[in-house]
Order: structure tokens, then sequence, then C-alpha cells
């Protein structure tokens, strides 16, 4: 089992995290940095493996709105306001607002 994940490959991965087996998978690329994004089978936290490349949700409804999940850096938009307004303004555009 791998020490290190490769954030090049699409391809899942086997990584050991804290003792236990994680199963790292590659999910898209965040559409407003680029990053390469990537969830684990144990935490998506990005202060652990994943770093940059741990992935959040914008996820329609909780924004009033219905359309598919957006997936983005959880870093990037979470300490940068201008990335997560960014990535709010593209996933709205992605989205249709409800109807009250």
């Amino acid at each position: 089992m791998k020490k290190e994940i490769d954030f090049r490959k699409n391809e899942t991965q086997e990584f050991e995290g804290f003792g236990e087996k994680e199963i790292i998978k590659y999910v898209g690329k965040c559409p407003i940095t680029g990053i390469r994004l990537y969830k684990s089978s144990g935490s998506n936290d990005p202060r652990g493996v994943l770093g940059w490349h741990a992935v959040t949700e914008f996820v329609a409804e909780e924004y009033d709105y219905t359309g598919k999940t957006i997936l983005c850096s959880w870093i990037a938009c979470n300490n940068d306001r201008n990335i997560y307004e960014k990535a709010l303004a593209y996933a709205k555009k992605q989205w249709t607002k409800k109807e009250n």
C-alpha cells in the first residue's frame, strides 16, 4: 500500500493513512482553479492527505436552486472569498432558481 498519493492519476488509489487503508478517488477538476479533486473513503478534511485536492460540494438545494452538485476545491473556496464567489456564480449558472 502506498504512503503517497499521486495527484496526477485518475485511477482509484489505495493509501495508508494513520494506520488505516483509505481509498482515494479522482472526481474531476475544480472549474474555477483547475485543481484536480479527490475524495477519500477516510476523511476529506483538507488538513489531511488531500490538502488542496480535497473536494467541496456546492449543493443547489442549499441555495434555493435545483440542479446537479458542483465540485470545487475545498481549501480554495473556503480560504479565499473571491474564489468562493466565482465558484458560487459558476454553480448558479448551471442551476435553475426554485419557483416560490
